[in-house]
Parts: structure tokens; sequence; C-alpha cells
């Protein structure tokens, strides 16, 4: 069984993480021809493979870098929200 602390490193690691995971991204769909719909997907795979490289090759650091991921595209979405009603 996982304890408490384990826990709470991920979910540190992954709050820290999740911004440059969006960074990542948003270079990724600068310069390439992603359409703007699979960008999630593309955070997904940004974050999973982030996950196992500071982490650990396990699941456990797959998924928490797929939490990395969905992180992430919250962190854009709110952004993208909070700047539209300034306009």
């Amino acid at each position: 069984m996982t304890d408490a602390n384990t826990i709470k490193e991920l979910l540190l690691t992954a709050v820290i993480v999740a911004p440059f995971i969006t960074g990542i991204v948003e270079v990724i769909k600068r310069t390439t021809k992603v359409n703007v719909r699979w960008t999630p997907a593309v955070a997904l795979v940004v974050g999973g493979l982030s996950g196992v490289a500071i982490i650990q090759l396990s699941i456990a650091g797959l998924v928490a870098g797929l939490i990395m991921g969905l992180m992430s595209v919250g962190l854009w979405e709110t952004a993208k929200i909070r700047s539209s009603k300034k306009e």
C-alpha cells in the first residue's frame, strides 16, 4: 500500500512540472501542424513521458505523468477562459 507521503510527493512534483508541460505542448503546437483538438492528447503523451523520466520507469511514474498532462490541459483551459472574459 502507498503511504500518504509518497502521494504528497507525487502531487507536488505534478504541480511543479505541469506548467512546463503546458509550455512544451505550446512549443509543439507552434512548431508543428498539430490540430488544436489534439492538444490534450499531446499533453497526455508529454506528461506520461515526463512522469516516466522524472519519477521512475514504472506504472506509478506513468500514472503520475498522465496526471501532470491532465493538469497542464486544465491549466491552459483555465487561462484561456480567464483571458477571454477580460476582452
